[in-house]
């Protein structure tokens, strides 16, 4: 059994703490805080044997530092921040997880995210990338806890956001999401051979691999390709970007 930290991104109706209330919109007005926190509370009925706390359970907006406190009181095993990109251009597509610094354990995690979501979803493999973003910061966590951000899909390509109000589609993520959670558990057992075994339930087809890394693209969380990145906020006038 792990300690599992879901954080549904953004909440709430202002920024508090780093945290905007809301980043991307779909084309027709869906919000990416009402996605979080639906595939968010979705993925934790996923994982009854596990010890699971969301940082938010409604449309409530809590700052970074207490969205990373959450999972440093219960000394967890994993903090997964759950996201959706946006960008002016509506053919841009793809899935990305972002992690920060040189943290083993949450490189491990991200490449695990990463791989379940491109696997089920079919979306563009965006790579696992690094930043400053304050959630995601180590000094608001514990030193053993994972953490990674995952970019799900581009919200604001149209046929994606028509496919996000869908009950199926949504289960699908959040399959996806636990999918990269129970495969990082077992790699912590030294069982990832499991994975391939159970692999029909979640999609796998090979054993897991490493994740590609931006292509050798320089890691900015503002446009990490020059084209089709979310223009994130910056939280707290700090060198740390908020989501």
């Amino acid at each position: 059994m792990a300690t599992i930290v879901i954080d549904p991104g953004h909440g709430g109706a202002t920024a508090v703490g780093g945290s905007s209330p809301n980043n991307a919109v779909g084309p027709t007005g869906l919000l990416e805080k009402s996605v979080t926190l639906d595939v968010g509370l979705r993925l934790a009925a996923l994982l009854p044997g596990h010890t699971v706390a969301l940082t938010r359970s409604t449309d409530v907006n809590l700052g970074l530092r207490d969205r990373a406190l959450v999972a440093r009181s219960r000394s967890a095993d994993i903090f997964l921040s759950i996201h959706f990109n946006g960008w002016h251009v509506p053919t841009v597509q793809g899935t990305e997880v972002w992690t920060r610094g040189t943290h083993a354990a949450s490189t491990t995690l991200a490449d695990a995210v990463l791989d379940c979501l491109v696997r089920n979803l079919g979306h563009a493999n965006r790579g696992v990338r690094s930043g400053n973003l304050g959630v995601l910061n180590p000094a608001s966590h514990g030193a053993s806890t994972a953490r990674c951000l995952a970019e799900v899909s581009f919200m604001t390509e149209p046929a994606e956001e028509t496919r996000l109000m869908t009950t199926a589609y949504l289960d699908r993520v959040a399959r996806a999401l636990c999918c990269g959670v129970e495969a990082y558990l077992l790699t912590l057992s030294g069982a990832q051979s499991m994975a391939m075994a159970s692999g029909a339930d979640w999609g796998f087809g090979s054993p897991l691999r490493r994740s590609s890394r931006s292509n050798g693209v320089a890691s900015s969380r503002r446009d990490p390709d020059g084209y089709g990145s979310r223009r994130s906020r910056w939280g707290d006038g700090s060198d740390e970007e908020g989501e």
